[in-house]
């Protein structure tokens, strides 16, 4: 493990805290990274508590700046999927396996996996998690009820703090087992939240069944999508 390597698995492995990311800006400075030590450093000082609106709005321009800027290179440089699984069909285009989140305080902590690209995934899951420190996983349409089965070589359960989930027809009060023994798997310690992704009626249906299941120690937010008109 080179000096990089190390200083990006402190940063996995301490999500929460600031102190590992600044500590690799400083390295990438020293190294002729000199944006991206800066977008590190600014999208972190947005954090800090009492910052005056104006001084914020600043350092959240030149954040959104370099950002601009650099964001599809610094994004280019985390693991990618094969191209072999991209395909198109004759209704839409089905993008790379593997699709990258936003920035949050520097780094990228959220990734989609299309179905495609779970097996591509779970192959190169240590290589991904030891890049960036990812806390919310997108498992796309993989049915949340037997994820446990699908994702039963995946070692990174412990990190995730959000899943989400496109409806699928397994949600229905008879899942409500399956959907229980999931998100109480013992490595699921971090996970705070649900995102369910479907329309109006799925969700109105998914809801109850998710709720009594959640109780307090979750929480649960719907995104509905409203069908395109033709």
């Amino acid at each position: 493990m080179n000096e990089r390597e190390a200083l990006l698995r402190a940063i996995c492995d301490n999500p929460d805290d600031d102190t590992p990311r600044l500590v690799f800006a400083d390295w990438l400075q020293e190294n002729g990274d000199e944006a991206r030590a800066e977008f590190i450093r600014v999208s972190c000082a947005m954090r800090t508590p009492d910052l005056p609106d104006a001084e914020f709005r600043a350092i959240s321009a030149r954040a959104e700046h370099l950002r601009r800027t650099h964001g599809s290179d610094w994004k280019y440089e985390l693991p990618q999927m094969p191209l072999s699984v991209m395909y198109s069909t004759q209704h839409r285009y089905v993008p790379p396996g593997l699709q990258w989140g936003e920035f949050r305080r520097g780094f990228i902590e959220s990734v989609r996996i299309t179905d495609e690209g779970i097996a591509l995934f779970l192959k190169d899951q240590d290589r991904i998690f030891a890049t960036t420190p990812i806390r919310e996983i997108d498992i796309g349409r993989s049915k949340i009820p037997s994820s446990r089965g699908t994702f039963r070589s995946f070692r990174y359960f412990h990190r995730i703090e959000v899943i989400c989930n496109t409806l699928n027809q397994e949600w229905g009060w008879g899942a409500r087992p399956q959907i229980a023994a999931f998100l109480d798997y013992p490595q699921l310690s971090r996970l705070r939240a649900v995102h369910l992704i479907g329309d109006a009626r799925g969700l109105a249906e998914a809801e109850p069944v998710l709720r009594p299941i959640l109780g307090d120690r979750l929480i649960l937010t719907l995104e509905i999508i409203h069908p395109r008109r033709r």
